[in-house]
């Protein structure tokens, strides 16, 4: 069977009209006695997970400023490129606004996510290099109208699957004993020096509780790609937030792989939680349980939820810091990072996500980074993501210590099997998914379970 189409990018042509539109104007472009430049900006050869949507807000607002100061238009592209064609200058326009030296901050701009930064940006003078704008907008056609043909059928199927896939009411909200497998659990640690020495060790600091995006997409949609749209994850996750609550509360005071008993005196449970979630009778209930066992409770709101609903979450935080519970500012990108003041959100800790090209950065944006973590507070940041050995790397040679990853898990895995007694039967991967399963029956093989629920053998220091 073909694999299904990429959604379109949003506010983009995908049934050629603008490819279409690109052509036409170029042709009359190439036929007026007035000079006139294109400049097209290739967001699509930007690195994964780009172009992300700010990306395309961004570009978008500086090259509709630019058409309207240049008597120019500009073309959406079904890939994401975005393609002015406007005057070379105007009598009126200052040097620092002409099409060159746009060119030059596109490409400072968004080069860093690309290859290179010649390669974001295309200057072509009309009619001189005409044949190489006509050859890119035909190009630009032919591929916008396959697309378009293969999106339309893929749209209809999928609404057909999706309509079938999702029920009114969501399964594990009527009781199912499998609720507890779409859950995964996360081990968030520190990282600190051995004494004086260079050695460093992991303390486990947190366990998260969180819904496994593939679960979630198996569960609801199995027909459907609901891996690509976080959003409608995230719908999903929100509609389960009673069932979890109910089912902390049945199992916190115990043990168990959601019980907390057992655990570190310090060692806190995460939770995430929308705004309207934290404002519940149920919530506080579960709230005040945890306090009266001696449970830290640390609950995370993404920043673009508390961004979007302001007022929802100044009220949840005021709830919260009645309740004594930590807040967590969650889903920070480092391009929010250098964009925003999360600070400003009043939270005790910040996750930032870890992103390749966090270790690609230039100069400014360095620096920027730099000055956005030092406002925050580096003690305050926690590296999420950090699946590999580059991210906690860079994470400590920018002052990080928290981190939430693959990679953490498997080195406290390591920790507990030098210090177990029964770990000749086990494989490093074994403990580290053991670790991670919030059911009985996926730690039923390990015969350690108190070292496996600590998270480590022994706290390091702070």
């Amino acid at each position: 069977m073909a694999a299904p189409a990429p959604a379109p990018e949003p506010g983009s042509s995908w049934d050629g009209s603008a490819e279409r539109l690109l052509l036409d104007a170029t042709r009359r472009a190439v036929r007026a006695p007035a000079e006139r430049v294109a400049l097209v900006l290739h967001l699509s050869r930007l690195g994964p997970p780009a172009p992300e949507p700010h990306h395309r807000r961004i570009a978008r607002a500086l090259l509709t400023e630019a058409a309207q100061r240049l008597d120019g238009q500009l073309f959406p592209l079904g890939n994401g490129d975005l393609a002015l064609l406007c005057r070379t200058a105007h009598s009126r326009t200052p040097a620092a606004d002409e099409p060159s030296s746009l060119r030059s901050n596109l490409a400072r701009l968004f080069g860093g996510e690309a290859a290179g930064p010649e390669a974001i940006v295309s200057l072509w003078p009309l009619p001189g290099q005409a044949d190489l704008l006509l050859a890119y907008a035909a190009e630009r056609l032919a591929a916008a109208e396959q697309f378009g043909a293969a999106l339309r059928r893929d749209v209809i199927e999928r609404s057909r699957a999706f309509s079938v896939a999702i029920r009114p009411e969501p399964a594990p909200m009527t009781g199912l004993p499998d609720f507890p497998e779409m859950l995964q659990r996360r081990t968030g640690a520190l990282v600190a020096r051995s004494g004086g020495t260079r050695s460093h060790t992991l303390r486990p600091l947190f366990r998260e509780l969180a819904f496994s995006p593939a679960a979630l997409s198996a569960h609801y949609a199995p027909a459907s790609d609901t891996s690509s749209d976080p959003w409608l994850l995230r719908h999903f996750d929100g509609r389960l937030e009673e069932p979890l609550l109910a089912l902390i509360e049945a199992a916190l005071p115990g043990s168990g792989p959601i019980g907390m008993a057992g655990t570190p005196p310090d060692f806190a449970l995460h939770l995430n939680l929308s705004p309207k979630t934290i404002m519940e009778e149920r919530t506080a209930h579960v709230f005040r349980l945890s306090r009266s066992i001696g449970v830290p409770i640390g609950v995370e709101v993404s920043l673009v939820e508390a961004a979007a609903m302001p007022e929802a979450f100044a009220a949840a935080r005021s709830v919260l810091r009645r309740a004594g519970l930590r807040i967590v500012l969650g889903a920070i990108s480092h391009q929010a990072l250098l964009l925003t003041r999360p600070q400003s959100l009043d939270a005790d800790l910040f996750k930032l996500e870890w992103s390749a090209r966090l270790a690609r950065l230039a100069e400014p944006d360095r620096g920027a980074l730099a000055s956005a973590l030092d406002a925050i507070g580096r003690e305050r940041v926690i590296l999420n993501r950090a699946d590999n050995e580059e991210a906690v790397l860079w994470g400590l040679g920018h002052g990080i210590r928290r981190f939430v990853g693959h990679h953490v898990e498997v080195m406290l895995a390591a920790g507990r099997m030098l210090a177990c007694a029964a770990a000749s039967g086990c494989t490093l991967g074994q403990c580290s998914e053991r670790a991670a399963s919030a059911t009985a029956p996926g730690r039923r093989f390990c015969r350690n379970l108190s070292l496996l629920d600590s998270g480590a053998p022994s706290a390091g220091p702070s």
